[in-house]
């Protein structure tokens, strides 16, 4: 470290002080790789802690350093040095990751992310302190770890949950889900989970898992009188549950993108229009997550098609909506209360279907039936790990 000082000793003022001004540059990029390795090599955990404080912060000049260094000390078995150095390359790389996010290089920080993680989950890193930022993991040997691997658990969870955030931008929504998820499986109270992951399931058009997840999200934060969350996240997180509540209770002329009691050959153009659209086989050389998407809602379109897409199906599903319409207080009306036609026109075909052998193409009862049962009621307390998230408290979600 001290031989930058040596070779300058027989050299002129001005070129001494330019060598001397060079000398940390050089230390922490070309020559912090070999200089961590021989602190390795010599097994100073002392000096090697003392160095990685001075490059604390630099980012990628020292990744490269570390890594190898910390290559070097699982190869020697020195387990206090290789915790070390994964605990300053989990700093380093969360740091890097933070930084690519904000330049909206995110696949540059989902590999920074996921090389973070897997190294958090190799080794039980020292803690790394609240610096780190953002910093997810989860895997269920974390859950009810030690007090000694609580700051590793804290430093997995927001790591991950950073990922699910970056893939979220990335349109991969499915593993962003299984990403929030797994920051839930560790610390079911991190509420930007949630809301991350209904998020990620109604960008897919999955609805009833987003419905699931909203109306949890809400129950927990208003349960702490907003102490979670600012005003203003609360309100858009709720505006966000209103309208994954009205994409879930679509009737099947909003699924057309039609007003109610639309021509049959009107209903017959949407569908012909919108199933050119969404057909799967439109959608094969995009990724899965965006295969999945389309087959949803191609399947909708056909669920609506096949209610009202003849005459005789048609007028029974009418017939419905306009019972349903004059007598709004029945117990027809109040299953809706007012959230669309869906639930109370096909709840109500559902239960007339029994005499009416030929509605919907003589799939009506059942198609109905299932139209209605799929869709989550409207403040259900059930959960099962909802899916992603939306604002979070510091609005970096979409």
């Amino acid at each position: 470290l001290e031989s930058g000082g040596h070779r300058s000793g027989g050299r002129g003022g001005a070129e001494s002080r330019e060598e001397e001004e060079e000398a940390p540059l050089q230390r922490g990029s070309r020559g912090s790789s070999g200089v961590l390795s021989a602190c390795v090599e010599r097994g100073s955990l002392e000096v090697l802690g003392l160095l990685l404080e001075q490059l604390r912060g630099s980012g990628d000049r020292s990744i490269d350093g570390a890594r190898q260094a910390r290559k070097l000390a699982l190869r020697l078995d020195r387990e206090d040095l290789a915790n070390a150095l994964s605990g300053h390359l989990t700093v380093e790389l969360s740091l890097a990751g933070n930084g690519r996010y904000r330049e909206n290089n995110y696949e540059a920080a989902v590999a920074c992310y996921e090389e973070a993680i897997a190294i958090c989950e190799e080794s039980e890193c020292p803690s790394v302190g609240p610096s780190v930022g953002p910093v997810a993991g989860v895997l269920a040997k974390w859950v009810g770890a030690s007090e000694g691997a609580s700051s590793t658990r804290q430093n997995l969870i927001r790591l991950r949950y950073n990922l699910a955030r970056a893939l979220h931008r990335l349109e991969r929504w499915s593993e962003a889900r299984h990403q929030a998820t797994a920051v839930l499986v560790l610390d079911r109270s991190y509420v930007n989970a949630y809301a991350l992951r209904a998020q990620a399931a109604m960008a897919a058009f999955d609805w009833a898992p987003a419905q699931v997840d909203w109306d949890r999200l809400i129950a927990m934060v208003a349960g702490q009188q907003h102490h979670l969350v600012d005003d203003e996240t609360f309100s858009a997180w709720q505006k966000r549950r209103d309208e994954c509540s009205h994409q879930a209770s679509l009737g099947n002329y909003e699924a057309l993108e039609l007003p109610r009691l639309s021509s049959l050959e009107s209903v017959r153009r949407a569908y012909r229009d919108l199933a050119r659209k969404w057909h799967p086989d439109k959608h094969q050389q995009k990724s899965r997550d965006h295969q999945e998407r389309a087959t949803r809602r191609f399947n909708r379109l056909r669920e609506a098609f096949e209610a009202i897409g003849d005459e005789v199906s048609k007028r029974a599903y009418d017939a419905v909506l306009l019972l349903c319409d004059g007598r709004p207080l029945s117990p027809c009306a109040d299953i809706n209360q007012g959230s669309g036609d869906f639930r109370t026109a096909s709840s109500a075909r559902s239960a007339a279907s029994g005499s009416s052998g030929d509605l919907g193409n003589g799939r009506g009862r059942s198609r109905a039936a299932e139209l209605f049962a799929r869709q989550p009621a409207p403040g259900s307390g059930s959960v099962d790990e909802g899916d992603e998230d939306f604002g979070e408290s510091h609005s970096s979600g979409r």
